[in-house]
């Protein structure tokens, strides 16, 4: 229990800084994070709580620091942070959904 929690909890960490650290921001690591904890989570409801935690806490946390380092570029993202969360629903939350279950789904039946 207490390794799904802590995946659970890492996954909106490492996804923040696959795209905004500074040295190794890239849309490529964000991904391969994405389909990482895809084979980690156990259930539906991890991927909903890990979004949860990611819109929460992790994004404003994230470019609240991002003001310190580059205050441009965080005065650049604020204004989209709206649609940038919204793509995020399309192109990550919705297909990582799908493919938690069907991963689950073949763990129950013992094909993986």
């Amino acid at each position: 229990m207490a390794l799904r929690i802590a995946f659970i909890v890492l996954y909106p960490i490492l996804f923040c800084c696959a795209l905004f650290a500074p040295v190794i921001a890239s849309w490529q690591l964000a991904i391969a994070v994405a389909i990482l904890f895809i084979f980690l989570w156990k259930s539906f409801k991890d991927v909903l709580i890990s979004t949860a935690i990611l819109f929460v806490l992790i994004f404003p946390l994230t470019l609240w620091t991002m003001q310190f380092y580059n205050p441009i570029a965080a005065m650049n993202i604020k204004p989209w942070m709206y649609l940038l969360d919204l793509v995020y629903v399309f192109l990550f939350m919705t297909p990582q959904l799908f493919s938690v279950e069907v991963y689950q789904s073949f763990r129950k039946r013992r094909v993986i």
